[in-house]
């Protein structure tokens, strides 16, 4: 490794050369390698573009070249060629993915992997057309609000969050090491006062403002930096909640009300520059405290750029800035058009309502992209005698409804959880196993489980059971629908009972893949790309006990998680799909199922039909008739058997 100098591969291998150069340091992790070398320097005719350079451990690949009269100035980026191999057409999608998915995703294959990805927890999708790797991975810090630090020795991508960087204690002052400042600042797009908007009414059509939660005042102020009224206006449309729409732009006007300054400073970095120097050293996204004894304050900022002479430290030179340097297009979207790109915050509402009896507390965030709507809230209510907790997580799309909710009830009695799962986006109807095997087709010995260990070792709380001791065969597939090149991702987990000489295979899309035995659940993963207008999902094994469950087919390029299918809701002993309605909840001694075809009550602890309807019969078990009982043809009153029961017994009246 070189410290003080740059190397590349020669025609006689390895050559160190020790010229001018710096390194600029961007807020997006991107690095700038700029040298010069002298044209009678040996290296010179050698130094072409493309050629990979390497400096301060980073290897760059050589993108500029300028002569002059007596030297050349180069210029070289960090080498991420890798990551520009591959290319998205006619567009990368990803749906509802958290960071650490999207790049796990994007840097399969590269050799590159992905540091802190988890500091991220929220969850967006992108849509990006004809992009490479590199595009989504560096598009997804304006998504998901981070930058990132690369290496490019041991092929990490780390991801950082700025905003939560902690002051050092570092200050810059001429008195120590400020040699020269130069500030740079301007009012052009400052506000302080804000009038916000939200959803027109549809009777009226006036739209929604804040003046309701805000002492009826349209408007909100922030004369933090100046007395001046400047008023602008701000539209979404999004908006539903007032108090959501107050909180929301009181975060916008307060970046809005302030000044867009930045300061280039020539500072001497004392940690590099004197061994005995015990302090801290300056580094990129540091907030420092900035010493101004002219206008006599001190302010926090955050380096937002650096450039580092690694030969020359003294002459290193950074910029910092009050606000982040995204600030002034999120300023701008805010105001005016979001990027319909990524996932956009529509609202936020956090309140509390109280009366004499009850007290209701309730946190909720929205997203919007496009036509999808994200609902991430939860609600407690507390009354004397009963506690109530729930919380959801909703997807609205057009007439389509996506949710998952659980609920917590206390009172002095009982304890009671539920939770329930309206719709999804699997391809694959009844995967829970605890629908039954209607929409399978079955071969050899397949039977369905819902037994107390699978309900808690799967997410589905069912599995498919193929092949026992008697029948040694067994077979389930479905046919799903698909779009001829459309990508579809799938998952599964199974567990596998070894006889003499086991096999089994799945087969997903046209792709085919073997089950090694396994005594414990084991999660599988894959996509595909469909070949025509439908295609198979089939598990298959012999000689050997195949333990099946929570199988997901779904569009996009990853599934880490079983779902429902669309229109199948599943809510305690509740089930709804697109066949009818069923209850059958554990304990209870009746199963009641209705659907276009029949309506069944059947006793779970004898087996029997206690009632069952179709359009030709009806057939109940027993039957008690209070008052009176007439048989008799459809639509023909005067021809009937009636049946009167009277104190003394019952009278038999025919009607002929």
């Amino acid at each position: 490794m070189v410290i003080l100098g740059i190397r590349y591969t020669g025609p006689g291998g390895l050559v160190d050369i020790d010229v001018d150069h710096h390194i600029d340091y961007q807020s997006n992790g991107l690095q700038k390698l700029s040298f010069s070398v002298p044209l009678e320097h040996p290296s010179y005719p050698h130094i072409k573009e493309e050629l990979p350079v390497e400096c301060q451990g980073q290897r760059y690949i050589v993108k500029s070249i300028d002569e002059q009269l007596v030297h050349t100035d180069f210029v070289a980026e960090l080498d991420l060629d890798v990551l520009q191999q591959r290319v998205f057409a006619p567009a990368f999608v990803s749906t509802t993915l958290t960071l650490s998915d999207t790049l796990m995703l994007l840097l399969a294959d590269t050799g590159w992997y992905a540091v802190g990805a988890d500091l991220v927890s929220i969850k967006r999708s992108i849509e990006l057309s004809d992009s490479t790797p590199y595009d989504v991975v560096m598009h997804c810090q304006s998504v998901y609000g981070v930058t990132y630090r690369f290496d490019t020795a041991a092929k990490s991508i780390t991801v950082l969050k700025p905003e939560n960087e902690q002051p050092k204690n570092l200050y810059i002052t001429d008195q120590l090491n400020l040699r020269r400042v130069d500030m740079k600042g301007d009012t052009y797009e400052m506000v302080t006062r804000l009038y916000p908007y939200g959803k027109p009414d549809e009777k009226t059509g006036e739209a929604l403002n804040i003046a309701s939660v805000n002492d009826g005042v349209p408007y909100i102020e922030d004369h933090t930096y100046s007395n001046k009224v400047i008023s602008a206006v701000w539209r979404d449309e999004r908006y539903t909640n007032p108090q959501s729409l107050k909180d929301d732009a009181i975060l916008r006007l307060a970046k809005l009300a302030v000044p867009n300054r930045s300061y280039e400073l020539d500072v001497a970095d004392l940690a590099k520059i004197d061994p005995s120097y015990s302090g801290l050293a300056i580094g990129l996204h540091d907030k420092v405290k900035l010493i101004d004894r002219r206008r006599g304050t001190i302010e926090t900022h955050q380096v937002v750029a650096y450039r580092e002479y690694p030969n020359a430290p003294e002459s290193n030179v950074i910029t910092l800035s009050t606000v982040p340097l995204t600030i002034e297009g999120e300023i701008r979207g805010s105001i005016s058009a979001l990027d319909e790109v990524s996932i956009q915050t529509a609202g936020k509402v956090n309140e509390i309502k109280r009366d004499l009896d009850t007290t209701v507390s309730r946190v909720e965030q929205t997203y919007t992209r496009g036509e999808t709507d994200e609902l991430i809230g939860s609600k407690v209510t507390q009354s004397a005698d009963v506690l109530r907790s729930e919380i959801a997580h909703t997807y609205i799309t057009g007439t389509e409804l996506k949710e998952v909710k659980s609920e917590l009830e206390q009172s002095i009695e009982h304890i009671q959880l539920s939770m329930q799962r309206t719709g999804g986006d699997n391809l694959v109807f009844g995967s829970s196993a605890r629908l039954g095997l209607e929409d399978w087709t079955t071969d050899g010995a397949v039977v369905c489980d819902t037994s107390t260990a699978v309900y808690n070792a799967t997410s589905a709380g069912g599995a498919f059971i193929l092949a026992d001791e008697a029948i040694h065969t067994g077979r389930l597939s479905q046919t799903i629908k698909t779009v001829p090149g459309g990508q579809y991702a799938w998952y599964f987990r199974y567990k596998l009972q070894a006889g003499l000489q086991t096999e089994a295979e799945v087969h997903i899309g046209g792709s085919q893949l073997e089950l090694p035995p396994n005594d414990q659940w084991v999660e599988r993963t894959g996509n595909f790309t469909a070949q025509d207008i439908t295609a198979k999902v089939e598990f298959w094994v012999r000689d050997g006990i195949l333990t099946v469950a929570d199988i997901t087919v779904k569009e996009g390029l990853v599934c880490t998680a079983w779902q429902q299918a669309q229109n199948e809701i599943q809510a305690g002993g509740v089930t709804v799909t697109q066949r009818g309605l069923q209850v059958d909840a554990n304990g209870d001694p009746f199963a009641v199922k209705i659907d276009n075809q029949q309506f069944l009550v059947r006793n779970k602890d004898t087996g029997q039909d206690v009632v069952y309807l179709t359009k030709d019969q009806a057939l109940i078990s027993r039957l008690t008739a209070q008052d009176e009982l007439t048989v008799r043809r459809y639509g023909q009153s005067s021809k009937a058997l009636r049946i009167i029961p009277v104190d003394t017994g019952a009278f038999f009246v025919v009607n002929d």
